[in-house]
């Protein structure tokens, strides 16, 4: 094995370096605050989305909307004017994922040319990664593999944990407890946001209360997929997935189409900054 030498220290390799940075940030869930308190239902009144057209907007006196996508190599060659000309205002863009059989981490194909594309167009962008951690230090090295991915880049919106199951090859994650789970969401998140980043958790309304102990999510952000126009995720959220049929110009198939639920004094206080 290679060793290099920096001022009469011995280092071992890049590898193992990175990999003893990654377990100086681990640590236990229960070292995690639990925020029992602040587990609150959301305020939100259902009947105040307006649904006639492709991209619904939510407005009542406490709350305003604003409209998005989310989006990966499966959309193939995406026209960003054309996106953006249709009044798409943030945009979601996959940065890749952890393979169910391979355990490795991957770059989304299509990353790069996507969020280029969006950025050049004047559209605020957020990341997510496709999450089959089994362990803590994966959760680490995918946190990580995203942060480096997105450092050249002006990413103003959340960077997203995304574990789900596998529609195809093995169930990775199968055999994970919601600790389990709970850790690894709170790990990575607790990762990028030791990086300069806001930290979001993606889930259905059924997965987040089925699969994670909410206590020690909720200083979070968190994102929505609930297709139906009445969430059934009673807690508070900030940002909704509601179809994944979406028809936007500019993109030959289809994709997740999505609100962000901004409260009227944050929209205020970020307008005058």
């Amino acid at each position: 094995m290679p060793l290099l030498f920096l001022g009469g220290l011995c280092l071992v390799s890049a590898v193992l370096l990175v990999r003893a940075v990654m377990n100086l940030y681990a640590k236990p869930l229960l070292e995690v605050t639990m925020n029992v308190s602040s587990l609150h239902l959301n305020d939100y009144d259902w009947s105040n989305v307006n649904t006639e057209n492709t991209f619904w907007t939510y407005e009542d006196d406490s709350y305003t909307s604003v409209y998005g996508i989310d989006v990966s190599s499966h959309q193939g060659v995406i026209d960003w004017e054309a996106v953006k000309e249709s009044g798409v205002s943030f945009a979601f863009i996959r940065t890749g994922y952890r393979g169910t059989e391979s355990g490795l981490c991957t770059e989304d194909e299509m990353f790069r040319y996507n969020i280029e594309g969006a950025l050049e167009q004047g559209i605020d962008v957020g990341v997510y990664f496709f999450s089959q951690a089994i362990s803590v230090e994966e959760a680490s090295e995918e946190a990580y593999f995203v942060i480096d991915q997105i450092r050249n880049y002006d990413v103003t919106l959340p960077v997203v944990f995304d574990m789900e199951y596998s529609a195809v090859g093995t169930n990775r994650i199968a055999g994970l407890s919601r600790y389990d789970k709970t850790s690894f969401a709170v790990q990575f998140m607790e990762t990028v946001k030791e990086a300069g980043y806001t930290p979001m958790i993606y889930g259905s309304s059924y997965t987040l209360g089925e699969h994670y102990m909410l206590d020690y999510l909720q200083e979070y952000e968190t994102w929505i997929a609930d297709y139906d126009d009445n969430v059934k995720y009673p807690y508070h959220f900030q940002w909704w997935q509601y179809s994944e049929e979406g028809q936007v110009p500019g993109i030959d198939e289809n994709c997740d189409l999505d609100i962000r639920l901004i409260q009227k004094g944050e929209q205020l206080e970020a307008a005058e900054s």
